[in-house]
């Protein structure tokens, strides 16, 4: 809720650079830590991380989606998330008996490149659009709005 919250208040670009320095960060210090609770702090944080990133995307994909695709482009990031936990489950199983489990975290670290990229990428605010009314939406009138009594 607070990533929303930030990128609401401060553009999308600032919250998802912090949510992929905290992801790749946390999963580096994941990568080295030899305590079992110092290890389970880093992968709570790593979860914040990606608890931040999910919503922040699929908000900035939803607000720049043309509205003739949008639901589309919507779903394709969210395709995306969901096939990209997938493959890093394969891959790392895959990898497991070769690697010692601590090493696979350091594939982590690589999110920390896109910092810039989505720096750079990434408007700081998105231009408004005209909302269109729900009659041009769905071809009929909208739900009406009762008033209390």
């Amino acid at each position: 809720m607070a990533a929303g919250w930030a990128g609401d208040l401060y553009g999308r670009r600032l919250p998802m650079a912090a949510g992929l320095a905290v992801l790749s960060l946390s999963m580096l210090l994941s990568a080295v830590v030899g305590d079992l609770t110092l290890f389970a702090a880093t992968r709570f944080l790593t979860g914040m991380g990606i608890g931040a990133l999910i919503p922040l995307v699929t908000a900035y994909v939803s607000e720049a989606a043309d509205p003739a695709r949008h639901s589309l482009q919507v779903g394709a990031a969210q395709t995306g998330i969901a096939l990209g936990g997938i493959i890093a489950g394969v891959v790392g199983r895959t990898l497991l008996p070769c690697w010692d489990f601590h090493t696979l975290f350091l594939f982590g670290v690589v999110p920390l490149l896109l910092v810039p990229v989505v720096w750079r990428l990434v408007p700081a605010t998105l231009p408004d659009r005209p909302v269109p009314a729900p009659r041009a939406v769905l071809g009929r009138p909208g739900p009406t709005r009762r008033t209390p009594r």
